[in-house]
């Protein structure tokens, strides 16, 4: 299993959300959605997506360097702005 790192960026994020860090590594392990984020460069970046209630979601953004899994960012949102149903890009 890919070892899941957070750079100083998202570190800070799970501060102000108050979101733990566990839940993060399940998001990414377990998500109930998946999503293409944003190329940087050559990277490709992708969206977990766990919901946390009826109303928000915790939006992970990773990507994949080396042999690990880097957590760029993540924040709370709600879900019935990103919400798809529960697709799953990284497997297509």
């Amino acid at each position: 299993m890919k070892k899941v790192r957070l750079i100083s960026h998202a570190e800070g994020r799970l501060k102000r959300y108050g979101v733990d860090r566990e839940l993060v590594i399940d998001a990414i392990n377990n998500p109930d959605e998946v999503v293409r984020g944003k190329r940087k460069g050559e990277i490709e970046r992708w969206i977990a997506q766990k919901l946390l209630d009826d109303e928000q979601m915790l939006r992970v953004i990773y990507e994949f360097k080396n042999e690990d899994i880097y957590v760029i960012t993540l924040y709370i949102s709600k879900r019935e702005r990103y919400y798809r149903g529960g697709i799953r890009e990284d497997k297509l």
